[in-house]
């Protein structure tokens, strides 16, 4: 709870909508919260120089971690480059990869996507459909996130 927290007070999704946003999204995208890295064993992302992924082992190492599943060494590096600038320097991000993210960062590490991305202010509004589409560039699985929005809504009251 505190790496949530820490994530909502920091990306500043502290309205209502934002946090019903947030829970929704990353509840669908990690399978209601069991899965805090990637089921797959990350080999399809070796060699993927889109992800920064340049030497053998990087694709496991750096495969999908925390709740927007954070992929690839680039952005690895950026979540830990994020943690220097802001007085938290920690090298396990980069020496342990996913497992660490997974177990020590799962809300944080979405941070610099979020603030990147202008997440929080596409998440002020209703539309499911936006904002599944800003995270997932598409509407994979819209009627799980639309459930779990509906969740959100009756259980975070205004």
């Amino acid at each position: 709870m505190n790496d949530l927290n820490m994530l909502v007070r920091i990306a500043g999704m502290t309205s209502v909508n934002q946090r019903r946003h947030l829970i929704a999204q990353t509840c669908h995208e990690t399978g209601r919260y069991r899965w805090m890295q990637e089921i797959a064993d990350g080999s399809a992302y070796e060699m993927r120089s889109d992800l920064g992924n340049t030497k053998i082992g990087d694709g496991r190492k750096f495969k999908g971690g925390g709740v927007i599943q954070l992929t690839g060494r680039y952005n690895y590096q950026r979540f830990s480059d994020w943690l220097e600038r802001n007085g938290m320097k920690d090298d396990k991000v980069m020496q342990e990869g996913a497992s660490y993210i997974a177990k020590k960062y799962p809300f944080l590490s979405a941070v610099c996507w979020i603030q990147e991305n202008n997440w929080a202010d596409v998440c002020e509004g209703t539309d499911v459909y936006q904002v599944t589409r800003v995270l997932n560039g598409g509407y994979n699985g819209i009627d799980d996130r639309l459930h779990y929005y509906g969740l959100a809504c009756r259980y975070i009251a205004e």
